[in-house]
């Protein structure tokens, strides 16, 4: 139950999931399912799964798999134990109500209700993903007509294991693997198709983490939420023969090729489903895009070389539906056409049965011919017919599996961030927040993702040297700068490197120590853009320059409680040091994409580095004007009337004033919303601070993205 609430707190956490309680499509669309839901079936669900469901309503201490099986209806529910329970839980509530009276199509409507469920959650978890995209999802996802006709009409169940494995990627994405181990085995016990994508599960937690621990827990959890619902059935040997052994899926092993007319066959789909899995390996798949894709690849897998059943469509549509609800319009016409396909080739099959569905309302036209008996019947050549619509099917789906590997692998290529390291330099004086701002920066991508070096490390002496007494740290003679070039080259060309550290406890460096490259690379120092030739290796340069009283009383607080001066020392030493800090420090903020200024709102006065005070201050940001911030900013002064400023000022700067900071809340819905490329790197629950630190954060990483992506042309 608390996973339940805590599912839905995560997707109700969306602000923009009452647009889809707004959107009058979502209504009309809703009343259409529920109306054709309890009107129409296929004889799949009329005469199979129907009768299934009502026996074990009446008699739950049998087991029906077991009693179809001896009365020769193989055929009846060809699934495992979660999806005859999550069918059934509604028919079990109302049997104080005498359900078993009521007409067929009141328990038609029963029995679709977990289907409707089902089908929502999914829309609600896409909602989440692809914020801002609400009216497209519907649409797509919603309206999709081949989804409408599986559950609705036809009948099939298959929307109940995608939602389960749905809500298993949203626990992924989380980083709540044992919540998602839980619903991937219950999916897996839902339909066992289901268990050709638990191999990819795997290799992403591999990838991403590199911990067998998680591993090797992930894998059990799913076991055991597989096993444990079906172990009142799953040693009868007519659920092994039903669930494990049907027709459908031997199919897979008809898709073969005869290299010679005597030698073995060449299975297709082990084959290609062995060379899928083998290119995830070779990867790193770290963002939901590729994960996604790698999903959709293997169904798809399915579908293309075996002739599908209605309802296995509802395996990769979803998966098409993420990625063309990001497409232009143009573009969605390819997977338009797949759903025309679709219904082209099920209407000219020989097993077509369109007229079936309407056995309840219409029973007299139900019994008629279907297409292709009618076009038999008239001498037109059916199997050409079908067998071209087949194709012509087949085809586009190939067509839509490749336009999603574009989307989803070949579409990175084109963001810096994933072919080069981005590097980003924060310089400033001594205690004006430069290591406050790389720890949130580490905070929000993570060392999985972000690695830091200190300017500090790069000092010629240890405490104590002789030298110090000519040179102050803040002087460039006193630092190893035309070194530090040697390692900004290095890292942007992904080398790991070996670096000593400057350890401000004993004042001595230590033994050099690998750090190898990540996608995000931070120099912190007092001289980290201060050569030319530095500077133009940095993709974002940072200037942090608060007001110098204010700068004074956070190095008198830091040292004081960090290093065990006195406040009359670090007067001093700011004092001997303010020539230097002119000279070679502040001179940096001319040539700064950003520079952060924190101001004082009244005058310190006695206050004045004072441990337990802690001044109000405003936020003044400089930045480069290439950057595009209105959208972000449009929603922060939305929040915050009349308490937000931007104008431009010169040629080159636009300025930025804050009088007060954000809410937790509200930046991380500022950043879900703006900063998406988080998502590249599989960050899709990013650590946000609150306050002025979390502000900076969300300004920082909205420039990355905005100055780091680039698009190709379509």
């Amino acid at each position: 139950m608390t996973m339940w609430k805590t599912f839905w707190f995560d997707i109700n956490g969306n602000p923009k999931l009452k647009d889809i309680l707004h959107n009058p499509i979502f209504w009309v669309v809703a009343l259409l399912k529920v109306f054709c839901g309890a009107f129409l079936a296929s004889n799949y669900f009329s005469d199979l799964f129907f009768p299934f469901f009502e026996y074990f309503s009446s008699h739950p201490l049998q087991n029906p798999y077991e009693i179809f099986w001896q009365s020769g209806n193989t055929r009846a529910f060809p699934y495992p134990a979660v999806m005859l329970y999550s069918m059934v839980a509604l028919r079990f509530l109302l049997i104080p109500f005498g359900i078993e009276n009521w007409p067929v199509f009141a328990k038609f409507f029963i029995y679709h209700i977990p289907l409707f469920i089902a089908d929502f959650a999914i829309l609600a978890v896409f909602v989440r993903w692809l914020y801002g995209r609400t009216n497209r999802i519907i649409i797509l996802l919603w309206s999709s007509p081949v989804l409408f006709y599986i559950s609705y009409v036809h009948g099939q169940l298959d929307v109940l294991p995608i939602a389960f494995l749905t809500i298993s990627l949203h626990f992924l994405f989380k980083d709540r693997l044992h919540a998602s181990a839980i619903f991937l085995g219950l999916g897996c016990a839902c339909k066992t198709h289901l268990l050709l994508i638990a191999p990819f599960f795997l290799v992403y937690i591999w990838r991403k983490n590199e911990k067998t621990k998680d591993l090797f827990n992930y894998f059990l959890i799913s076991i055991a939420a597989f096993l444990i619902p079906n172990l009142p059935f799953i040693f009868s040997p007519a659920f092994q023969h039903m669930v494990f052994l049907n027709a459908e899926q031997q199919k897979i092993g008809l898709a073969s090729l005869k290299l010679l007319s005597n030698g073995p066959d060449f299975y297709l789909i082990p084959a290609s489903y062995m060379l899928l899995l083998f290119y995830a390996l070779c990867i790193k798949i770290q963002n939901r895009d590729v994960f996604l894709m790698f999903l959709g690849f293997t169904f798809g897998i399915l579908l293309l070389f075996i002739p599908p059943m209605q309802g296995w469509y509802f395996w990769v549509i979803p998966f098409l539906v993420y990625f063309f609800a990001r497409a232009s319009l143009t573009q969605s016409l390819l997977f338009v056409f797949l759903q025309v396909s679709y219904f082209l080739y099920f209407s000219l099959g020989a097993s077509s049965d369109y007229r079936q569905v309407l056995h309840l309302v219409f029973p007299e036209f139900s019994a008629g011919p279907n297409l292709y008996t009618f076009l038999s019947n008239r001498n037109f050549n059916a199997p050409l017919f079908e067998n071209v619509a087949f194709t012509a099917m087949q085809t586009l789906l190939i067509a839509n599996c490749a336009w999603i590997y574009w989307r989803g692998i070949k579409g990175l290529q084109y963001n810096k961030l994933s072919s080069h390291a981005f590097l980003i330099g924060i310089a400033g004086d001594s205690g004006s927040g430069k290591s406050t701002l790389t720890k949130n920066l580490e905070q929000l991508f993570t060392p999985l993702y972000m690695a830091a070096l200190c300017g500090d490390d790069m000092h010629k002496w240890q405490r104590g040297h002789a030298k110090w007494q000519e040179y102050t740290h803040l002087n460039p003679k006193g630092n190893e700068l035309h070194k530090e070039m040697h390692y900004i080259a290095a890292m942007r060309q992904h080398v790991t490197i070996y670096r000593r550290h400057y350890d401000h406890n004993t004042g001595k460096f230590t033994d050099a120590i690998a750090i190898p490259p990540k996608p995000l690379m931070v120099m912190e120092g007092l001289h980290t853009f201060f050569l030319k030739p530095a500077r133009e290796m940095l993709d974002l340069k940072i200037f942090m320059r608060p007001d110098d009283n204010l700068l004074l009383h956070w190095k008198i607080q830091r040292d004081i409680v960090k290093r065990g001066y006195s406040k009359e020392q670090v007067i001093a030493s700011v004092a001997a040091r303010q020539a230097d800090a002119e000279n070679y420090v502040k001179v940096q903020a001319n040539t700064a994409d950003i520079v952060f200024s924190f101001l004082p709102l009244v005058p310190f006065g006695d206050n004045l580095g004072e441990l337990n005070y802690t001044p109000e201050v405003s936020l003044r940001v400089m930045l480069a004007n290439r950057f595009y911030l209105d959208p972000m900013l449009d929603d922060i002064s939305e929040l915050y009337p009349d308490t937000v400023k931007h104008y431009y000022s010169g040629d080159n700067w636009q300025v930025i004033e804050f009088d007060h900071p954000i809410t937790l809340d509200e930046i991380e819905q500022i950043g879900e919303k703006h900063v998406s490329g988080l998502q590249d790197f599989g960050l899709y629950a990013p650590a946000w601070c609150g306050g002025w630190e979390g502000l900076l954060q969300l300004i920082v990483a909205y420039t990355i993205f905005h100055d780091s992506t680039r698009f190709p042309e379509f």
